[in-house]
């Protein structure tokens, strides 16, 4: 974003480009840590796909019938959550444009 943004506008304020990485990092810190974000985009997926009793079995895996079902299922469920990583940061873009928006704005950077 901030490679963008220098390309773009070569003249800013370097200032600019501490608030966008400011601000990226705390709605990361938000959406992951304090709402949990990837858990409730990756839940739904593993329990689609395992019971809980298997969820407990992939911490002891070893070469058994439940282990080659993990090697099966896993592409699947990489492929979901990459679709959902995706839609995800699709939702976070004008989030992050406008708080960076309103940084420029408070800091009086064009």
């Amino acid at each position: 974003m901030t490679t963008i943004l220098k390309r773009s506008k070569p003249d800013i304020n370097p200032k600019a480009f501490d608030i966008v990485e400011e601000e990226i990092s705390n709605i990361m810190d938000e959406e992951f840590v304090i709402n949990d974000s990837f858990k409730t985009m990756m839940y739904p997926i593993y329990n689609k796909h395992f019971t809980e009793d298997e969820l407990r079995k992939m911490i002891e895996i070893n070469d058994t019938e439940f282990g080659k079902k993990l090697i099966r299922v896993m592409p699947l469920i990489n492929q979901e959550g990459m679709l959902v990583g995706q839609e995800f940061g699709k939702k976070l873009g004008p989030k992050i444009q406008q708080r960076i928006t309103k940084r420029f704005k408070e800091e009086g950077i064009k």
